[in-house]
């Protein structure tokens, strides 16, 4: 009997032992394991900071960080220390209240100039770099009412990047301006889809490896793609209805299957939606995910290491960022919030710190004066972390794209494989072997020069045991 009792008061105290284990993981681990990110290191900017981009600015192959300040009718250069850490801005004057930016090479001369949109003077100022951080205002581009969006992408398939605007005023357009070469532009060829255009953003759609469009309308409650004819010359607009009011859109694979997935934040309807490409460049009916109230700024990538692109929210009304992890099928894991002081403005994901995770910069909202930079401990520990090996074998977009002379090329590996990464020209003929041997589980980045080869468009493809993967890449000299 005693025996028997014995037994059962040890199976008791064994199971609430296990009780207790598993308690303590659901309440220790995975919180820490959600949090991502190191909380915010402030920077000072001009006033109402709007746009943010991150490029290479001075030579020195960090990512450095440049923004739009509204009210003060400037641009704030921030260079990178190297560790994700930035020196105290610079300001350069861009025109009267600039809005969004985008920093590219725009007169070949292998490094990133500076395009940015004065919203209420309806211009485009472009800033070109000396190669080492500074800029000149060198043109103002005339384009229609309200610029209140721009990208950066070659239209015209001649190897330079040319410039689209979303014009938010009451004509309902967006301008496209096409680059002669030396950073000056031709007159802007307008095409419309009504409704306040609030947001533009480029990538290949039809997987003709040619740049199309897609414009978040805001008053409309669709976004409108427009297909490349493959000369910088654009199909009329395709509607897709988003289930709200649409603030921003963002194109990338979602669901791994190479194609540009659509993902739009509904500003009114606290939600994004997310339209799945069925591989020729129409969308399916939109996945709904609910968000926290105010969801406007969204971006994409990969967060955690494993291979597939997760979305970052910025919840203006609740002043915090919403993660979203993908589950590798373009399902999404219910979203971790991270509180921030005041409203979120615009986001950017970019490794800052050159540890191969991507860090978050955010500008924030009015009178705030400031960003915010909040660095991922995905992988602190380096390439090959053993604490974040991926779930399956994948290779990213290199970065950047469309890149001058170098570009970074990352993969994950699931396990240890033997693996070969080789470089196309457009026409199929291989170039160029980059890698070839045996690798560790983990993940590792490759840099490819391709200073002897001349522009246009290239393939890489990785192979590794039973899987093949090739991307698209642009040199643009």
């Amino acid at each position: 009997m005693k025996s028997n009792l014995f037994k059962l008061r040890e199976e008791i105290m064994f199971k609430l032992m296990a009780f207790y284990i598993a308690c303590c993981f659901i309440f220790l681990v995975i919180p820490a394991r959600a949090q991502m990110f190191d909380p915010p290191v402030f920077y000072d900017v001009g006033e109402w900071a709007e746009g943010i981009f991150a490029a290479e600015l001075n030579g020195d192959d960090f990512n450095d960080l440049v923004v739009a300040n509204r009210v003060d009718s400037c641009i704030s250069i921030h260079l990178n220390n190297g560790d994700g850490t930035f020196q105290d801005t610079i300001n350069f004057h861009t025109g009267v209240n600039p809005v969004p930016v985008f920093a590219v090479d725009l007169d070949g001369d292998d490094d990133n100039d500076i395009a940015v949109a004065n919203y209420p003077a309806d211009e485009v100022a472009i800033l070109l770099n000396d190669g080492y951080g500074n800029f000149l205002l060198t043109n103002i581009l005339s384009v229609p009412h309200l610029p209140i969006s721009i990208f950066s992408a070659d239209f015209d398939n001649d190897g330079d990047s040319d410039l689209v605007t979303a014009n938010h005023g009451y004509t309902g357009n967006i301008s496209i301006l096409m680059n002669n070469g030396d950073a000056t532009f031709q007159q802007p060829e307008i095409y419309y889809m009504g409704g306040y255009p609030n947001s533009v953003f480029s990538a290949d759609i039809d997987g003709d490896s040619d740049n199309d469009l897609a414009v978040a309308n805001r008053d409309s409650n669709n976004t409108s793609i427009f297909i490349n004819n493959g000369n910088g010359t654009f199909q009329p607009a395709v509607n897709y209805a988003t289930n709200g009011e649409p603030s921003k859109v963002f194109l990338a694979d979602l669901n791994d299957d190479i194609y540009s997935d659509m993902v739009v934040s509904n500003y009114q309807s606290n939600n994004i939606a997310i339209l799945f490409n069925n591989g020729d460049g129409t969308f399916q009916a939109p996945e709904i995910y609910s968000i926290n109230s105010g969801p406007d700024a969204v971006y994409a990538g990969d967060l955690d290491l494993d291979g597939d692109n997760d979305l970052v929210v910025g919840n203006r009304n609740t002043h915090n960022l919403a993660i979203l992890l993908n589950n590798g099928d373009g399902t999404f894991q219910q979203p971790v919030n991270y509180e921030l002081v005041e409203i979120p403005n615009y986001i950017l994901l970019s490794d800052l710190d050159n540890d191969l995770d991507l860090d978050l910069a955010v500008s924030y909202w009015a009178s705030a004066a400031m960003i915010g930079v909040l660095k991922n401990n995905t992988n602190q520990s380096g390439i090959g972390d053993s604490s974040s090996i991926p779930r399956r074998i994948s290779i990213s977009q290199n970065y950047p794209n469309p890149f001058n002379a170098e570009t970074i090329i990352r993969f994950s590996l699931s396990e240890q494989s033997d693996i070969s990464i080789e470089i196309y020209d457009i026409i199929g003929r291989k170039i160029e072997i980059l890698l070839e041997n045996d690798q560790q589980a983990g993940v590792h980045q490759i840099t490819w020069n391709a200073e002897a080869l001349t522009s246009g468009i290239y393939f890489y493809r990785i192979r590794a045991d039973e899987y093949t993967e090739t991307k698209k890449m642009v040199l643009i000299k």
